[in-house]
């Protein structure tokens, strides 16, 4: 490894030092920029730091600029993807990253940071593609994690449109579609193997449409006696040319 990136990466994992983060020192990895976005978060916009790497992207929590980063995630960039997003009255200059463990909109301080990010991120992904030929397939079939609506933004169940959230009436996030909806229009649970080994939430709408096209797959499987039901497999992925 180049004694430069070598110490560079080391340096990052000093910022998450003693918060129980990963180590970032990899042969064969290189760190190729960082700087901090705004990323739409479940309770809003929130400022995160951003490390790019060419095969993972790496993001935290700031505790002390330049200092101190906490809560680490890691999106291997072998399962993800990019879609630029359209303004709003509040924020600008962003775009979705999509994988397949968790999906969300970030955004730059200019649209020229905002190309400056996605044209490094895009050189990564062309460079994972031409090793991995899976991450190919995911992308096809846009098996991503969906961007979850934050919680400001719906004050009601997104399906039903009768119930009003408040401290006793939770919101829930359909792992499916990403609405907010309520526990009555959320009471089941599907095994989503793209994103999680254990069944996750999912709203009504999307039970009913993944249980009939997995019922025409033959794939579906239940216990009845369970109160929230569980599919227990999903259909292989098919690239489709």
């Amino acid at each position: 490894m180049d004694p430069i990136n070598e110490n560079q990466i080391k340096q990052v994992d000093e910022y998450f030092k003693g918060s129980g983060a990963q180590t970032l020192l990899k042969e064969g990895r290189i760190l190729l920029g960082q700087g901090s976005l705004t990323k739409m978060c479940r309770k809003g916009p929130q400022r995160r730091q951003f490390f790019l790497f060419n095969d993972i992207l790496v993001y935290a929590s700031i505790k002390v600029p330049h200092k101190k980063y906490v809560k680490q995630r890691i999106i291997p960039l072998e399962y993800a993807g990019l879609a630029s997003t359209d303004n709003t009255a509040e924020l600008k200059h962003g775009w979705t990253i999509n994988s397949i463990g968790k999906s969300f909109v970030v955004y730059a301080d200019s649209e020229r940071d905002k190309a400056k990010w996605m044209d490094q991120i895009n050189e990564c992904l062309n460079a994972v593609s031409s090793r991995v030929a899976d991450n190919l397939v995911s992308r096809k079939n846009n098996n991503y994690s969906p961007v979850w609506i934050p919680d400001n933004e719906a004050p009601e169940c997104m399906a039903c449109k009768k119930i009003k959230f408040t401290a006793i009436k939770r919101r829930h996030h359909c792992r499916k579609c990403g609405y907010v909806v309520c526990s009555n229009c959320s009471s089941n649970k599907l095994l989503l193997k793209h994103q999680s080994d254990k069944p996750l939430r999912v709203c009504d709408n999307c039970y009913l449409k993944l249980v009939d096209d997995w019922k025409k797959l033959g794939i579906y499987s239940s216990d009845s006696s369970d109160s929230e039901q569980e599919v227990l497999a999903e259909p292989a992925l098919v690239v489709i040319s």
